[in-house]
C-alpha cells in the first residue's frame, strides 16, 4: 500500500501533530508500505532530517499576512501568552486554521493544487494526516480515503464565526474543484471515506468509539535527535517542565520556578523551551531547547505543562501526575480539565503559577497516585502506533 502523510506545517512548526503521524509513518514502513511526506517550512526540514521522502507545499503565514510580519510574531510566539479570562475557555480548531493562515482563502487553494500534484504523482491509496484542512479538501476532492488522528474537542466552535468562515472557504474550493461541499465542515474530518483514529484512551478523551473511531493509546515519535550537555542519572529524581506556546512565557517560567524548587534535596528541575538558543541553568532549575522526555520520565515525580496532549499521555504512561497550566486554549483546557475529573493531577491558573502554588502540589503529588495509576492501566489497553496501524489497514481492506 501506498501512503500519503500529509502534515500540518504552520509557521511555527506543530511539533504535536508531526510525532504522530511520523510514529505512524514509520509503524506503516516497518510493515513493508511505501511511505511519502507532504509538508512546508521547519516541519518539512524535519522529516526530511528523518530520513523520509518529503514534498514541498506552500508555506503559510500568521493570519495570513505579509511574511515579514508574520516572522515577527513567530520569534515572539513563546514570549506572549494568549489574551483570554481567566477560567474561560477559548477558541476552536477553525481559530487556529484562522490563526495559523490556513483558512486563507488564496493559501488553502495553492495548498490544495500542490497536494492533488503530489497525489496524482504519488497515487497513493491512503492519505493519513491531523488537522491539515488542505489534506481533508484534497482526499474528498481525489476520492482518497483518509485516515485523522482526531479528539472530541475537534468538535468544539460549530455555528461560531470562524467555523461560518471555514465553511465559506471549503465550499468555494471545492466547487473550483469541482466537488459537492459538505453540509457542515466536520463532515470532512469525520464523515464517508474518513477513519478518525484517536490518540489517547476513552478517560481522557471522551468520544463514542465505532467502526470508523477508534482509540489506540499514546503514538508519537520524537522530532528531534540530537543529544544535551544532560543526561539522566541513575538514581535522581527530577520535575519535567514543557511549557509549549501561548501560555507560560519563558520569562515567567525563570522568575518562578527556581524559587518554587529551592531547598529540594535530590530534586533537579529540567525546563524544555524550544526558543532557547542555548542550555542555562538557574538554581537548581536546567533550561534546554529540548530534553528527551521518555528518557527522563521514568524519574520524575512531576510535569508541570500546558495541557498538551503528547506531554500528558507520555506522563500517564510513565505514571507520573501533572500540573497542567493551560491558559484560556480550548485544547488544552479540556485535556487539563479531564486530568483534574480523572483525579491525576490538577489545572492552574495563570495567577496560580507561583512558587508557592506549585510547592504546596509538589507536596501532595501522592494525592494524584490513585488517579495515574488507573489511567496508567487503561493506556496498557491500548498498545499504539502498531495497533493502530493495524485497525487501519483493516478498515481500508474492509471498504
Amino acid at each position: 500500500m501506498k501512503v500519503l502523510c500529509i502534515v500540518f506545517s504552520p509557521a511555527t512548526g506543530s511539533f504535536g501533530s508531526l510525532t504522530r503521524v511520523l510514529a505512524l509513518a514509520r509503524e506503516f514502513m516497518a510493515k513493508g508500505h511505501e511511505v511519502e511526506f507532504c509538508a512546508s517550512g521547519l516541519v518539512k526540514e524535519i522529516i526530511a532530517k528523518k530520513r523520509f521522502p518529503v514534498r514541498a507545499m506552500p508555506t503559510p503565514t500568521l493570519f495570513g499576512l505579509p511574511k515579514p510580519l508574520s516572522r515577527i510574531l513567530e520569534k515572539r510566539s513563546q514570549k506572549i501568552t494568549l489574551p483570554g479570562r481567566s477560567g474561560k475557555s477559548a477558541g476552536s480548531v477553525w481559530s487556529i486554521y484562522f490563526l495559523t493562515g490556513m483558512m486563507h482563502r488564496r493559501y488553502l487553494a495553492k495548498l490544495v493544487k500542490a497536494q492533488l500534484a503530489a497525489i496524482q504523482d504519488f497515487s497513493p491509496d491512503l492519505i493519513v494526516t491531523e488537522m491539515d484542512l488542505g489534506a481533508y479538501l484534497s482526499a474528498r476532492i481525489t476520492g482518497t480515503p483518509i485516515v485523522t488522528t482526531f479528539a472530541k474537542i475537534a468538535s468544539y466552535g460549530q455555528g461560531g464565526y470562524f467555523w461560518r468562515r471555514a465553511r465559506k472557504v471549503i465550499a468555494s474550493i471545492l466547487r473550483k474543484n469541482g466537488t459537492e461541499a459538505p453540509e457542515t465542515p466536520e463532515e470532512l474530518m469525520s464523515g464517508a471515506g474518513v477513519l478518525d483514529i484517536i490518540p489517547s484512551i476513552p478517560a481522557l478523551d471522551g468520544s463514542g468509539e465505532s467502526g470508523s473511531v477508534i482509540y489506540v493509546g499514546n503514538i508519537l515519535e520524537p522530532v528531534r535527535d540530537e543529544r544535551l550537555t544532560f543526561s539522566a542519572a541513575r538514581g535522581s529524581r527530577y520535575v519535567f517542565v514543557y511549557s509549549g506556546t501561548g501560555s507560560l512565557t519563558l520569562g515567567h517560567l525563570r522568575k518562578v520556578l527556581p524559587q518554587a524548587f529551592e531547598g529540594l534535596p535530590g530534586i533537579q528541575c529540567l525546563v524544555a523551551a524550544e526558543t532557547l538558543v542555548r542550555e542555562e541553568r538557574i538554581g537548581s532549575v536546567f533550561f534546554a531547547p529540548w530534553i528527551p522526555a521518555a528518557e527522563i520520565l521514568p524519574q520524575c515525580d512531576l510535569v508541570i505543562c500546558h495541557g498538551g496532549l503528547n506531554t500528558i499521555t507520555q506522563s500517564i504512561e510513565a505514571g507520573v501526575p501533572l500540573l497542567c497550566f493551560p491558559g484560556a486554549i480550548f485544547e488544552r483546557r479540556y485535556n487539563a480539565e479531564m486530568i483534574m475529573k480523572n483525579g491525576a493531577g490538577m489545572m492552574g491558573e495563570s495567577s496560580d503559577f507561583n512558587p508557592e502554588w506549585i510547592r504546596r502540589y509538589y507536596e501532595r503529588r501522592a494525592d494524584f497516585s490513585d488517579g495515574v495509576r488507573k489511567l496508567r492501566e487503561d493506556f496498557s489497553k491500548y498498545p499504539g502506533a502498531p495497533y493502530a496501524v493495524d485497525r487501519i489497514i483493516g478498515w481500508h481492506a474492509g471498504r
